[in-house]
């Protein structure tokens, strides 16, 4: 079993991360669009369908995780844990077919990360992991005011620490190109 902050925290987490990340790619179509056609996996005749799919997608996959993230055994992280290991295997695509020069829109549509890396791969089996970890059953202990107030701090610290990697993997990409 696991603590049933744990389960909240990664819940709360990927919640907010895809309604964010749906909300970007449907404010920003037509950069999603572009950066869809990019993909090896993604045929060009699909990439204007799946431009509003997946953000539709992601949000309910965030909505389903923030809904539920306070149930035992939250099986609203489901489509989250789906969603990070399609998204892996499509850059994994990417990177064995040479084509590595795709705007996966990872830091804002145009960002300056001209390069799909194994590290983002990584990065989404991880999350994926953590999504999966997340839906074990969980004890019945309830949840206390520390307890609140330590899941608002991990989420914030979750997001820095999301925000560093990203950063990271730019910065990486940019020393080695120069």
């Amino acid at each position: 079993m696991i603590d049933p902050l744990f389960s909240a925290t990664i819940a709360l987490g990927l919640g907010l991360l895809f309604v964010v990340s749906a909300v970007h790619k449907a404010t920003h179509y037509t950069d999603f669009r572009m950066a869809l056609g990019g993909y090896v996996a993604v045929p060009r005749a699909a990439a204007n369908a799946l431009a509003w799919l997946v953000p539709f997608v992601e949000m309910v996959a965030g909505g389903s995780a923030l809904l539920f993230s306070f149930q035992a055994n939250s099986m609203g992280l489901w489509p989250c844990a789906v969603l990070l290991v399609a998204y892996g295997v499509a850059i994994l695509i990417n990177i064995r077919s040479g084509k590595i020069y795709v705007d996966c829109g990872c830091l804002g549509f145009g960002a300056k990360r001209d390069e799909l890396k194994i590290g983002m791969v990584v990065r989404n089996a991880t999350l994926a992991a953590a999504a999966v970890l997340a839906m074990a059953p969980v004890s019945s202990r309830a949840l206390g005011v520390l307890d609140w107030v330590s899941l608002a701090f991990a989420t914030i610290v979750a997001a820095i620490l999301y925000a560093a990697f990203e950063t990271l993997l730019a910065v990486a990409q940019r020393s080695e190109q120069g």
